[in-house]
């Protein structure tokens, strides 16, 4: 499992890199954060710190299958909006001053 408490980063390369390795995230709920979980479908996003801990929770007594799935989800959503090409295409943009 994925689990990153910092109030702000995005995209986070540590959040990627658990996504490829198939985990599900508990993300604290912020810009970039946002961007890499569907809730319920490969993670939880949280703004306190009860909430973190209950969806911890809730993770730790879901069935294997469900994280399995949630993981490979994660992956699925990594590799299509996240891979090397597009990440570089963003920050080509971005230091080229085109960035949308």
């Amino acid at each position: 499992m994925g689990i990153l408490t910092l109030p702000w980063e995005g995209p986070p390369f540590t959040v990627l890199e658990a996504m490829m390795c198939e985990k599900p995230l508990l993300l604290h709920r912020c810009v970039g954060n946002e961007d890499l979980v569907i809730e319920n479908q490969n993670g939880f996003l949280f703004d306190k710190v009860d909430e973190a801990v209950a969806a911890l929770h809730d993770l730790l007594k879901a069935p294997e299958e469900k994280i399995a799935h949630m993981g490979k989800e994660s992956r699925r959503l990594c590799e299509q909006h996240f891979n090397a090409r597009q990440m570089a295409e963003l920050y080509l943009k971005a230091y080229e001053g085109n960035f949308e």
